[in-house]
């Protein structure tokens, strides 16, 4: 909620941005566009969701190795439910960046022992299938809402999407956890930060995904995994 909440300001503002330096920016909010864009971000919350329950049960290593099965599996979603045909070469990187993250985080997770592990893989592969959709759902939904003018049409999906999550795990928390609510919402400055990140993050993913295939976009941000190293470092 703190990263779909708080980033929501900051994706309207990119968002109007991106409308008033986009010549003749309309866009195509058909039938299409939501579909694709609720499914996109309902399954981006449970892959969210299934990480979160993989690494509760197994632990982070266990959790985040299982879930980087999210590569292949946009690579494989994205032929499949959209038709997005990849060539040779790019389905040769896919594999080798599969195999990559594969060799830098199974070690650790099979530390762990069976029932745990058994209980990571469940998750860990639930989370990387959610993840895999959301990001061809997420790619379609921009193609669609703004044709010819990808920035548009990547901050406006996030916009609208972030709105809606944030309704969403609002009021479930108003509903089951209404002292979670109120904390979120009393720790406003400390997460502008996090919502900021997020927001522009979303963006740039976005913007990717709409000039590019899902599992080209989701190989490439694999960089995200020596940044984030150096960044804890």
């Amino acid at each position: 909620l703190v990263r779909f909440l708080f980033g929501f300001p900051f994706a309207v503002l990119f968002a109007a941005l991106a409308w008033a330096f986009t010549p003749h920016g309309g866009l195509n909010a058909t039938g299409a566009f939501w579909s694709v864009a609720i499914t996109g971000a309902v399954t981006q919350v449970l892959a969210t969701a299934a990480l979160l329950s993989a690494m509760k049960r197994s632990g982070f290593a266990v959790g985040t190795a299982w879930q980087q099965s999210s590569m292949p599996l946009t690579a494989v979603l994205g032929w499949l439910a959209f038709g997005d045909g990849l060539s040779p070469i790019a389905w040769i990187g896919a594999a080798v960046t599969t195999l990559g993250l594969a060799a830098l985080a199974l070690p650790d997770a099979l530390k762990a022992d069976g029932k745990n592990r058994l209980a990571g893989a469940v998750f860990g592969l639930l989370s990387g299938l959610f993840f895999g959709y959301s990001l061809n759902a997420y790619r379609h939904a921009n193609l669609i809402l703004s044709p010819g003018a990808p920035l548009l049409g990547a901050t406006a999906t996030v916009a609208i999407t972030q709105a809606g999550q944030s309704l969403a795990l609002a009021g479930i928390l108003a509903w089951r956890q209404p002292a979670a609510l109120r904390a979120v919402i009393a720790g406003w400055r400390g997460s502008l930060t996090a919502g900021f990140c997020g927001a522009s993050a979303s963006a740039c993913w976005l913007l990717a995904l709409g000039i590019a295939p899902a599992a080209t976009v989701r190989a490439v941000g694999v960089v995200e995994a020596p940044m984030a190293a150096l960044a804890g470092r």
